[in-house]
């Protein structure tokens, strides 16, 4: 059988189950864990991302993807167009580094989603998938970010978009044995600080950013940040356990 793709024509939600019905039902309440998030979401396609299309059943498509791990990855088709011919996977990548960090500064602010990976968030959602409640109408769109997901969308999905890839992406930044300000001495912009489920970033020579759930994206001195994070977690040349915490340079 011949194999079919198809092209993102605008952000769409990718979920790790077929009813979309079920996540974005009429009522307006969105399935969500105690905790808030959506975990049925798994990220947001960007514009120009192809996928194999693996079955379809009406509007939902189970897709397959080559740079996202997962068996069970949906779209909803109406976010897509079907093409005939595999040429990429993914939309050109942004790593000039003064865009990166412009997007930075235009997505403070922004709320944590969890899978949340373009923070100005889907107004078609709203058409596709109608609510009797407009109350949590940003909520319904997904407007905002998770840790790793502000690095995606400012990168145009050129970083993994789990915190369990980014561990072992880029180069390491040797920090084992070292102190605070020892570490501090060490970091460039957009390094990237990771321990388990959390991606922070450098923002320049002062400040970190990153989406914290329950703060959103927010800025923070570098000094004051690491300390916090060193109280129960130890910095580490390589990801051993949930009690290490990793530096990687990758641009």
């Amino acid at each position: 059988m011949e194999k079919k793709f198809i092209r993102v024509i605008c952000p769409a939600p990718v979920l790790n189950i077929e009813d979309f019905d079920s996540v974005f039902n009429k009522s307006g309440k969105l399935k969500t864990c105690d905790r808030g998030h959506i975990r049925n979401l798994e990220f947001i396609a960007l514009k120009n991302m192809i996928f194999e299309i693996i079955f379809e059943n009406q509007n939902i498509l189970k897709i397959k993807s080559t740079f996202y791990k997962g068996d069970n990855l949906y779209i909803d088709k109406r976010f897509t167009k079907e093409i005939k011919k595999f040429k990429f996977f993914k939309p050109k990548p942004i790593l000039n580094k003064k865009r990166i960090i412009s997007y930075f500064i235009s997505a403070m602010g922004s709320k944590y989603i969890w899978g949340g990976n373009f923070y100005k968030g889907i107004n078609k959602i709203l058409k596709f998938y109608p609510s009797q409640n407009i109350s949590n109408q940003n909520s319904r769109i997904l407007k905002g970010v998770d840790c790793s997901g502000l690095l995606y969308e400012a990168t145009n999905g050129y970083t993994p978009r789990n915190t369990s890839e980014l561990i072992n992406f880029g180069q390491i930044i040797k920090v084992e044995n070292k102190n605070i300000d020892e570490i501090i001495k060490t970091l460039n912009p957009l390094d990237l600080v990771i321990y388990k489920g959390h991606v922070i970033i450098i923002f320049d020579k002062k400040y970190t950013i990153e989406s914290r759930e329950k703060f959103g994206v927010v800025k923070t001195k570098i000094k004051k940040r690491l300390l916090e994070i060193s109280k129960e977690k130890r910095f580490t040349d390589n990801f051993y356990n949930e009690k290490s915490i990793v530096i990687r340079r990758w641009i």
